[in-house]
Parts: C-alpha cells; sequence; structure tokens
C-alpha cells in the first residue's frame, strides 16, 4: 500500500519519508475491508449539482473578506517617500490593513488589484502625480467609489483646486495632524459605507442620492437597464452581466459589493424588486403579473422577496400607493 521510511540520529532529529503509490487505472485500486476505492464523482453526495464557477468565486471573495483580518478596511499609500509611507503606515495599521505603492503607476495599478476602501496619496511625486492618479481612478467604473485623500507639501489654494478638480474627496496639507487624516479616512470610509445601507434600505432612493460619484451613478444607470433588458432573459447570468457592462466577473463583483454592499445574484434580486413596485403602481398588470414580467419564477418566492424588501406584501403595497 505504501511505505514510511524513518532517519533518525540521536541527540540531533529525525526525518520521515512518506511513500505513497499512484495508481493510473481504476482497475488497480486495491480492496479495503471488501470495498473498491471509488473515484470522485463529479456530483456530490446528496446529488445536488456542483456550484457554478462564478458561485464559487463569489464564496471564496466573501470568505476571504469574512476572515477576521480582512473585515478591517483596506487603505492604499501612495507615496514616493519612504519615510512618509513608513510613517503613515505605522499611524493607521492598527485599525486598517495596509497596501503600500512608491509611485503613481504602482499605484493605479495596485488600486485596480486591491480595489482599496480609501486612498492616500501624495501629489508631488516622479512619473504620474497625484492629479494624474486621481483622474484616473476616478474616471474609470472600477475604482470610482474609492474616497482619494491628496497630500501636498503646498497649501496653496491653486493646488487645493487643481485636486478637488481632480475628483478628489479631500486634501491635506503637509506637515499634517496624524488624527486630523485619521477622522478624515474614516468620515470617507463611513460615508462609502452609508451609501451601501441606503441602497438596500430606502427602496425609493434615486441614483443619485446612492452613488458615490458621477461615474457611479451612470454604471448604476447601466446596471439597471442591462438587468431590465433581461428580465425575462432565462440565460441572464452573472457572465452575460459582467460581459455587457464590460468587467470580468472578478471585477463586478467587487464593483456592486463596494458600491451597493451586496453579492451580484441580491444586486439583481434588488433591481427586480424596485422595478416591481414601478411596475404594480404605473401598469394594469396584477400581482402574478408582475411577479413574472420581472423575472420571478414562482409567485410565493416573489410575495416573500418582496415583504422582505418593503416590509409588506405586494397588496399592502398597493392599497398603501394607489389610494
Amino acid at each position: 500500500m505504501g511505505e514510511i521510511i524513518v532517519d533518525s540520529t540521536p541527540d540531533i532529529g529525525s526525518e520521515f519519508t512518506v511513500i505513497l503509490p499512484l495508481w493510473l487505472d481504476e482497475n488497480d485500486l486495491p480492496q479495503l475491508a471488501g470495498h473498491k476505492i471509488q473515484k470522485p464523482s463529479n456530483n456530490n453526495s446528496n446529488g445536488k449539482e456542483l456550484k457554478s464557477e462564478e458561485e464559487n468565486e463569489e464564496e471564496q471573495i466573501r470568505y476571504e473578506e469574512n476572515q477576521p483580518q480582512k473585515k478591517l478596511p483596506k487603505i492604499l499609500i501612495i507615496e514616493d517617500n519612504a519615510d512618509m509611507r513608513l510613517f503613515i503606515r505605522n499611524e493607521f495599521e492598527k485599525n486598517y490593513r495596509i497596501i503600500e505603492a512608491h509611485d503613481g503607476i504602482i499605484g493605479i495599478k495596485k488600486a485596480f488589484e486591491e480595489i482599496p476602501d480609501a486612498i492616500i496619496c501624495d501629489i508631488m511625486m516622479p512619473g504620474k502625480d497625484g492629479f494624474e492618479v486621481c483622474k484616473i481612478l476616478k474616471d474609470d467604473a472600477q475604482t470610482s467609489h474609492i474616497p482619494i485623500v491628496m497630500l501636498t507639501a503646498k497649501s496653496s489654494e491653486q493646488h487645493t483646486i487643481e485636486g478637488f478638480e481632480s475628483g478628489a474627496d479631500d486634501y491635506v496639507a503637509k506637515p499634517f495632524s496624524t488624527a486630523v487624516l485619521k477622522a478624515r479616512i474614516k468620515n470617507l470610509i463611513d460615508s462609502r459605507n452609508l451609501l451601501r445601507k441606503k441602497f438596500i434600505s430606502e427602496p425609493f432612493a434615486s441614483l443619485s442620492e446612492i452613488s458615490p460619484s458621477k461615474t457611479d451613478e451612470k454604471l448604476f444607470q447601466k446596471a439597471y437597464s442591462i438587468v431590465e433588458k433581461n428580465l425575462n432573459n432565462p440565460d441572464f447570468d452573472v457572465n452575460l452581466f459582467a460581459s455587457e457592462i464590460g468587467m470580468s466577473r472578478t471585477q463586478l463583483y467587487r464593483k456592486i459589493h463596494a458600491i451597493s454592499g451586496q453579492p451580484v445574484k441580491e444586486f439583481i434580486r434588488v433591481i427586480r424588486l424596485k422595478k416591481a413596485a414601478e411596475l404594480l403602481l404605473t401598469t394594469d398588470n396584477n400581482i402574478t403579473e408582475v411577479a413574472y414580467t420581472v423575472g420571478f419564477n414562482s409567485l410565493s418566492y416573489f410575495t416573500t422577496s418582496f415583504t422582505e424588501y418593503y416590509g409588506m406584501n405586494p397588496t399592502k403595497y398597493l392599497d398603501k400607493y394607489t389610494r
């Protein structure tokens, strides 16, 4: 079956070597206790279908984000001065996960790879300066929601104006108080979290009210139109959604989660429910017709989902808003 070899030297230690056989043909598998070893099946023990690739991918991302050390907000520090980067890291690493970049080009790359919760970016850097970094990240749908605090050694009004025009969320002049910088970072992250909660808790909030930026508002509008266009498409899934919005599945998941706090499938369900509420009030369709129109194949599931989201069932919703 196998072999274990021990090489031991007194007062020094022991080395164990384990040799396991490799069977290439299932007919060569040994018999154990009268039973033949079975090769792994493509189905699980419950006879249920294996989860799709995107479901496994989303579960892996959620698992990583829910690890204790992963729950801390993530900050990207883009600063060409090594001493300043170390200083900021030492001040923030107790309550945040820290990523560092020594110039603007690397900073942009890491922002797209890591999707941090906030960015602290110096303005005066070789290659791409802070203004360029900020503009690139704020103009791209993948990173536009990330709050950016700009650092500069100059406190001129012109620099401040340029910083805000490039899309910066806040501006701190060097030398700065670490307490002030920490407070501003915390406030910006908290404000993003409030927008996520508003997306879920306020069904009638406008897109502008729940969008961190104009770029994100456009993304929300595009996402809504894609889902609405595919309400009755049985083949509509994360792959198609990602393709139509112009992102990979992972990019789509991270972006949707960042701006709404929801997995992609839940985000789609919320849009369906928002559309259902609109149709109930603006058309003559009955509840069953509306449920199927927005992509629910089960009236009971639609009613449960609607009640959970709006705090009342569709009938009571109609009574409340059509009187």
